[in-house]
């Protein structure tokens, strides 16, 4: 049987990097949302986080664990790990792409239906009306959630079980 996504919640996720060259727009797209966002960013810069902390962002040194499922949308650089990750949420993602790879993902993503892309150039007011509207869609959160209860995912202890499995029949063979 496959898992259920946890509820959508209220929150932004975003996992950044410190270094990466469109940070100021995107962090003042941010707060030009108005949305409580949740940014986990190795390296950042103490100036960027006494910047923007206590307005609607808040920076933590490590992602909780909870960060996914407390999202009702996840923003990323695209990378293969992080969007599967969020796919299997269920929640909506927001694409920030910082290379080709990034950009293709960013593509599937939308392609799928279940997020949207923010190029670097963009202006921070675009960014934050961009990101409240990513919010607010229900079709996007809709998707990602029925894309998620689809997926092929083995229930706690199945993997082990298959496994064990498998090491019972080669021994059988041996």
């Amino acid at each position: 049987p496959t898992a259920e996504p946890p509820a959508r919640g209220r929150d932004v996720f975003a996992a950044l990097d410190a270094s990466f060259p469109g940070l100021k727009p995107l962090m003042d797209g941010f707060v030009r949302s108005g949305l409580p966002i949740l940014i986990f960013m190795p390296h950042a810069p103490a100036e960027l986080r006494h910047r923007f902390q206590n307005r609607n962002i808040r920076f933590v040194d490590s992602p909780p664990a909870t960060a996914m499922a407390d999202a009702s949308v996840v923003i990323h650089h695209g990378s293969a790990d992080t969007a599967t990750q969020t796919l299997a949420a269920g929640r909506v993602q927001c694409i920030v792409p910082t290379g080709l790879e990034s950009h293709l993902t960013g593509q599937i993503l939308a392609k799928l239906g279940v997020g949207k892309m923010i190029p670097i150039r963009d202006s921070a007011d675009h960014i934050g009306g961009a990101l409240a509207s990513l919010a607010a869609d229900r079709a996007i959160a809709d998707r990602a959630t029925s894309l998620a209860r689809s997926l092929d995912r083995p229930r706690p202890g199945e993997i082990l079980e298959r496994v064990a499995d498998g090491c019972r029949a080669l021994l059988a063979k041996a």
